[in-house]
């Protein structure tokens, strides 16, 4: 009888760990589970349903001052070199760039050119940094030269937006 007692023993055990198995498996699948549902809830629920559950947005961290609609938007500014005669497309600007360098009564300076889509072009002459304020119709942009590089005939220009329409 020990023999057949030790055997049960050991079906038990065996039973005992599959079930251990089996109840983690389940547990760990029923955390997913709540952890999606509650993710899906966060997403897709209207404020009241989130705020009745206790996972809406808290009130009182909102700043008075911002408005909730709109994200803050920082805009970095991106350098670009332009070469003589070569325009320079500005996607986001929908504007188009170009240089021209010059030479009067041995002064030398680069005529800049800003074509915006759609807009009124302009033409400056720039001997050393200059900034200009550009409209388009994507929003305000300055345009700023940071470097004349007459011996290679480059400029160096520096273009940020300041504000969307």
């Amino acid at each position: 009888m020990d023999n057949n007692e030790n055997n049960k023993n050991k079906i038990i055990l065996k039973y005992i760990d599959i079930s251990r198995f089996f109840v983690k498996d389940r547990v760990i699948q029923l955390s997913g589970l709540a952890i999606a549902l509650l993710t899906l809830i966060v997403t897709i629920a209207p404020d009241e349903v989130r705020n009745c559950i206790g996972l809406g947005e808290n009130q009182e961290n909102r700043s008075s001052d911002s408005e909730p609609d709109k994200p803050k938007i920082s805009y970095a500014p991106f350098e670009y070199t332009i070469n003589e005669h070569r325009s320079l497309f500005l996607q986001d600007a929908q504007t188009s760039l170009s240089v021209v360098f010059q030479n009067i009564e041995g002064e030398d300076f680069v005529s800049l050119h800003i074509f915006p889509a759609g807009g009124k072009s302009s033409v400056r002459a720039v001997l050393r940094g200059y900034t200009e304020e550009l409209k388009s119709s994507t929003g305000v942009f300055n345009v700023q030269v940071l470097d004349i590089d007459g011996d290679n005939k480059k400029v160096l220009v520096q273009v940020s937006r300041t504000s969307q329409n």
